[in-house]
Order: C-alpha cells, then structure tokens, then sequence
C-alpha cells in the first residue's frame, strides 16, 4: 500500500512541478466553465443585493418613523413592515448562499496553487512518512477485492489529494 501510494505521489507532484499550467488546468478542469460563468454574475447580484438591503434598511426606518409621527395608520404600518422585512430576510439568505459558494471556488484555487507550491518544495520522497501523507493526501480508500478469496485479484484504491478540496 506504501509503495502504490508512494508511486502516485510521486507521478502527481512531478507532473504539477513539471507542467504547472497544464496541472492547473486539469485540476480545475470540471468546474472551470461553471465557475467563470457564476464569477460573472455573481459579484453583479451581490452588489445589486447588498445595494437592496441597505435600500431596505432606510425604507423600514423612514415607514417606522411615519408610524410614530402619525402619517399613516398602524395597520399600514404593520403590512408594509412585513413585506419589507420578508424581502430583506430573503435577499440576506441569497447573499449568504452566493458568498459561501464564491469563498467555495477560492478555497478550491489556493489548495491547487498550495499543493503545486508544495510540491516544488517536496522534490525528493525516498519513502512515504506521515509528513508527506499530511501535506499531499487527504484521505486513501481501500475496497474489498473485487473477487473474493482471490489471491491475485488486488484491492481498488482510491487516493484524494489535498488540491481536491470537495473530497473530504
């Protein structure tokens, strides 16, 4: 088990030292297109929503103070209020979903560019320790044999390295 994740190790680090652009690309490969599509939009809507809630804010405080001068009743006071918090309620439950899935995407990125920097500094691995385990991997699976009893038949192992962020 040492020596296949040793192996692996070492192919996926000297491929990242190696061709570090080309490592990038693939390791981001899956959800680039996604990403760039939702960067576009999504800096646009959370400065629109955040625009909105501030909006909100000084609506409700200039309805409340209409309230108490006499301007409008208390039944119209309490209707709008409502709406205007049910709006805000929602639009800060969107911005919290859009900021989490944008900080999301950059901790993706910075653990790429963390594992291509570490692996510029790991140059030689003579033999699997528990630092390199920490630094590179983040979790190995090991399955059943997928034939019983078999004495040639190996395991199938699954290794996830620390530049796949959604793996743990």
């Amino acid at each position: 088990l040492d020596q296949i994740i040793l192996e692996k190790l070492r192919e996926v680090t000297s491929f990242a030292r190696k061709n570090p652009d080309e490592f990038y690309a693939l390791a981001t490969q899956n959800g680039e297109a996604e990403a760039k599509k939702f960067y576009q939009t999504a800096e646009k809507e959370k400065t629109r929503m955040e625009i909105r809630i501030k909006e909100l804010d000084n609506i409700i405080r200039c309805l409340y103070e209409d309230r108490v001068c006499g301007r409008i009743s208390a039944e119209r006071y309490d209707t709008m209020a409502i709406g205007y918090e049910q709006e805000q309620a929602e639009l800060k439950q969107e911005l919290a979903s859009i900021t989490e899935r944008i900080d999301e995407m950059e901790m993706r990125e910075q653990c790429i560019r963390e594992f291509m920097d570490k692996a510029k500094e790991y140059l030689e691995m003579p033999k699997l320790t528990p630092e390199l385990l920490r630094v590179f991997v983040r979790k190995i699976l090991v399955y059943e044999k997928e034939v019983k009893y078999s004495r040639t038949a190996g395991n199938p192992i699954v290794i996830y390295f620390t530049f796949q962020p959604n793996s743990a």
